[in-house]
């Protein structure tokens, strides 16, 4: 199934970490980022958008630099602030699973791509390490059996169709004996193929 290339506002935000107006603040006062836009002039972040915006968000976060300092070093690709947050950049293969693996291995939170089937399609590097499941394993694999038995049923929702937007919806994730709190944001995204699927992003609650 051919991945998303690109993504919303929304999406964009969540992956990154931050809020929607962050984004947009930083588009206006710095141009971090300057999205395209769709036809009814929605903003739309390509996957390399993505990998920029995380490495101002950590620089920003580690150093406790101001953006302005934090853009230019990350931006030009010099500088201690860009080398030492953001990791060397492979050479990106033509394939559109490559590019999507590439970037979601960057991001330090669970992605997960959900077919409408309820099946994982694809998934990143932390949702491996933070389910203790190898990527192999995780694909194919129903979306309700991640989590607790109780919930599988509040799970499955998220798959209902037609798949639409979820925000902050808890759910008990199975990891080995010790079940941990996920919030979890979902968002309904068409492909290029025109397949709909499920970006489904989840983040530690922290206790």
């Amino acid at each position: 199934m051919t991945v998303p290339t690109e993504f919303s506002i929304g999406e964009a935000a969540a992956i990154v970490g931050v809020h929607a107006h962050t984004l947009r603040a930083w588009e206006r006062r710095y141009a971090v980022v300057l999205p395209s836009r769709s036809r009814s002039n929605q903003r739309r972040y390509t996957i390399e958008d993505i990998r920029l915006l995380r490495a101002v968000k950590e620089a920003i976060g580690e150093r406790s630099r101001s953006v302005k300092r934090v853009v230019q070093q990350v931006g030009s690709g010099h500088g201690d602030a860009a080398h030492s947050t953001a990791a060397p950049r492979p050479a990106l293969s033509s394939s559109r699973q490559s590019v999507w693996r590439t970037a979601m291995d960057l991001v330090p939170v669970i992605v997960l791509l959900v077919g409408p089937d309820g099946q994982v399609v694809d998934t990143n590097a932390a949702a491996e390490v933070d389910l203790g499941v190898p990527g192999e394993q995780l694909r194919g694999r129903p979306f309700v059996d991640l989590v607790a038995p109780d919930q599988r049923g509040q799970a499955a929702e998220v798959c209902f169709q037609p798949l639409r937007e979820r925000r902050g919806l808890q759910l008990q994730v199975r990891r080995g004996t010790s079940p941990m709190t996920y919030v979890f944001d979902c968002w309904p995204v068409r492909t290029a193929a025109k397949h709909q699927v499920l970006v489904v992003v989840g983040h530690q609650l922290a206790s």
